[in-house]
């Protein structure tokens, strides 16, 4: 605690301690105990000295406690102060941070204004030089946009003169080219009518070997089903087949069930065994067997 919060701290209980005893000196407790004749009075002076006792003592406590008391109040007291002191030290503190930051602030906004106005003062110089070269660039553009246009009305006139001789020329070869034209087309017309009279029957005769050996695999497959007992002839199931160019079948899947599972593994069957297939030799029909959809009806079936 401060030495300085202490002493009238001490002074008080001092004062107040020295009161009490002089109250006692006088008072008749000590003719009580001067008188040592009146033996029936001691006990009655023993307790009287007992009670003023606890009575100081009570109230040396009550004395010290209102000194606590208001030491503590002014201990809050400088505390306060101290809280106030220190919250005006740092206002001040931001306060001089804020008008040293205003102050750098107006700094800066000065250097910026004055680095725009420079900065202006060059794009104005540069707009100047642009304009003056945009000028000349015009009449320069505009001089020589007047000597393409006479050069142009020469041209144009040497171009008629020699159009309307190329026009007489041009006419005649369009007429010869006409005649030829019209050769040509019945000449193209006449072969194109020979191709396609080829190519249907080249297609006919691919369709009929197509045929021939669609046929021919049926056969062969017939030959080696095994049709299940008791089946209706008229069901019939469909398969997509893989062969490779020797007739191998490579892969079956059954795409449409006849409804009898005995029949569609019967039929798969079949088709396994005979492989190879027979197939044609023509490189046309040939690949309309590479891959090709088969449909296996127990009715086409004779054994």
């Amino acid at each position: 605690m401060n030495i300085r919060m202490r002493l009238p701290l001490v002074f008080s209980v001092a004062a107040h301690v020295a009161i009490i005893l002089a109250l006692m000196a006088v008072s008749p407790i000590s003719t009580f105990r001067l008188d040592n004749n009146i033996s029936n009075n001691n006990q009655s002076v023993v307790h009287a000295a007992v009670i003023d006792s606890q009575q100081v003592a009570e109230a040396v406590q009550a004395i010290q406690d209102r000194a606590n008391q208001q030491q503590i109040a002014e201990q809050q007291k400088v505390q306060q102060l101290q809280a106030q002191a220190e919250a005006a030290r740092q206002f001040k503190i931001a306060e001089e941070q804020r008008l040293a930051q205003i102050k750098a602030s107006q700094q800066q906004a000065m250097e910026q204004q004055k680095k725009t106005m420079e900065q202006l003062q060059i794009q104005q110089k540069h707009l100047a030089q642009l304009q003056a070269q945009k000028q000349q660039q015009l009449a320069e553009e505009k001089a020589l946009a007047l000597k393409k246009q006479r050069e142009q009305a020469e041209k144009v006139k040497a171009l008629a003169a020699q159009q309307k001789k190329l026009a007489a020329a041009h006419a005649k070869k369009q007429q010869e080219l006409a005649l030829k034209q019209k050769a040509l087309q019945q000449q193209l017309m006449q072969q194109q009518i020979s191709n396609e009279q080829a190519q249907l029957l080249r297609a006919q005769q691919t369709q009929g070997i197509i045929d021939q050996y669609r046929a021919r695999i049926l056969i062969a497959i017939a030959n080696q089903w095994l049709i299940p007992d008791g089946v209706n002839p008229q069901i019939y199931c469909v398969f997509t087949l893989d062969l490779t160019p020797s007739g191998v079948v490579t892969h079956a899947q059954l795409i449409r069930s006849s409804g009898n599972s005995a029949l569609d593994r019967s039929a798969e069957t079949a088709i396994y065994k005979s492989s190879p297939l027979p197939v044609p030799a023509d490189p046309q029909a040939l690949n309309q067997f590479r891959h090709f959809t088969l449909k296996m009806t127990p009715q086409d079936v004779r054994h």
